[in-house]
């Protein structure tokens, strides 16, 4: 498979209100009527993420807007952010009354990339852009220093495929923060609920910690580090996510 890496915006413009903005950042606050989700700026060091990158290379997986591939950038690192395709569907429970959401997911996807984009030029960023699905990373992909899976793992239906494919990517450091699942064992608590009238089409899982840490000992990941659970806040529906950031070394 031939990967095709972008580095500039393919949008010639973009509005900021044409954006879904997931994470938040500094310039939004000269702009009005924006709402976000995550402020994540003062809990950067609830992700475990290396303080020096000079000469390392990043993975950010599930980039969203951004917001780590920006960060590791401004450290140092060489960064690939890596994201669904506006081509590549999600991984959606197949409730039997579930209606087609390919516009809908598509649509979505795009206002997610103009975001990025949008912030990567705010940023001169010399990051670059790989889409594609999680459960198989592009095969010309290189190995990265340290590779991040950023809250994607409940929206996969496969979590542990997700972990083998980025740890195929990565040759020192795997970093995953995922929403809190409060149970000692190595779980996954299957998050479907067809009798609630509108599901999350796109949660599978909950995931308990025990098993991310079970999953990269396996893989053979040493020195593991936990941190959390901490409560992250959606600005944009007035909720808390308890979430955990665990780490492994090679």
């Amino acid at each position: 498979m031939n990967i095709k890496y972008i580095s500039e915006s393919p949008y010639k413009t973009i509005d900021i209100n044409d954006c879904y903005w997931y994470h938040y950042f500094d310039f939004h606050k000269k702009a009005d009527n924006v709402v976000w989700e995550y402020k994540l700026g003062s809990m950067l060091e609830k992700f475990l993420l290396p303080e020096d990158m000079k000469g390392k290379t990043f993975l950010d997986i599930g980039t969203a807007n951004g917001f780590f591939s920006f960060e590791m950038e401004r450290r140092g690192a060489e960064v690939v952010s890596f994201d669904l395709g506006l081509d590549d569907q999600p991984d959606q429970i197949p409730y039997p009354f579930s209606p087609d959401r390919v516009k809908a997911n598509r649509e979505f996807m795009l206002q997610l990339h103009k975001g990025y984009w949008y912030a990567h030029q705010y940023f001169q960023s010399n990051a670059k852009a790989v889409y594609g699905h999680i459960k198989q990373l592009p095969g010309g992909l290189e190995k990265f220093d340290v590779t991040l899976i950023g809250s994607i793992l409940q929206h996969t239906r496969d979590p542990l495929g997700a972990i083998i494919e980025a740890d195929r990517h990565t040759n020192h450091t795997l970093i995953i923060s995922e929403a809190y699942y409060p149970s000692k064992e190595p779980v996954m608590c299957f998050h479907a609920n067809p009798k609630d009238e509108n599901p999350q089409y796109w949660t599978w899982w909950r995931i308990s910690p025990s098993f991310l840490e079970l999953a990269l000992e396996t893989l053979g990941y040493k020195d593991i580090k936990l941190c959390g659970p901490f409560d992250l806040i959606n600005r944009r529906h007035g909720y808390k996510v308890p979430t955990i950031t665990i780490k492994g070394t090679k």
